[in-house]
């Protein structure tokens, strides 16, 4: 499967995707518990913690988390239940017939992270300047985002990596050696 380069369209990326910003929530007021407090970090999926989260905060599932501040730039997938900090914008997909899955988001990542080079600590990413912002995707003959399209680029990337675990018995007997 191939990447058409004419296939592709200019989108506003407020058009495509809903955007909120999450709630400040300091770790002294952190309660621990089960649901994933997302921060700007670019490490362990952006995951700084696990609260039990107050009734202020929004839990999300199934979406994208764009780090703002921190390691701005950085955007991970959550098909968990979490709750995003006031340096993360929460970030799903508009069209409620399309559901966000792990083949969309690989598609996605790339394609979000290529706006870093445009922020950093001084310039902060926001809702405002998202709403302003231009996203290149492939489009369907609707002229809408070809979501199918993604998915399925995804999965056939995936079916043509192959696992070898002769590597990894090969490295354990190596490392029993020592």
């Amino acid at each position: 499967m191939n990447i058409n380069k004419n296939n592709w369209q200019e989108f506003n990326f407020a058009e495509v995707f809903s955007i909120s910003r999450g709630k400040r929530l300091v770790k002294l007021d952190q309660i621990t518990g089960n649901i994933a407090y997302i921060s700007s970090s670019k490490k362990n999926n952006g995951v700084d913690n696990y609260i039990l989260p107050p009734s202020f905060m929004k839990i999300h599932k199934n979406a994208l988390t764009l780090n703002n501040s921190g390691s701005v730039g950085y955007c991970f997938y959550h098909p968990y239940r979490f709750v995003a900090s006031d340096h993360c914008t929460v970030i799903q997909i508009k069209d409620k017939k399309i559901k966000l899955n792990n083949y969309i988001s690989l598609f996605l990542k790339p394609i979000i992270e290529s706006m870093k080079s445009k922020y950093n600590f001084a310039r902060e990413i926001n809702n405002e300047r998202l709403k302003k912002e231009k996203i290149l995707l492939p489009a369907a003959k609707d002229k809408a985002p070809d979501w199918e399209f993604m998915e399925n680029y995804i999965k056939n990337l995936a079916e043509k990596i192959k696992y070898d675990s002769k590597i990894i018995k090969n490295e354990a007997l190596e490392l029993e050696k020592y």
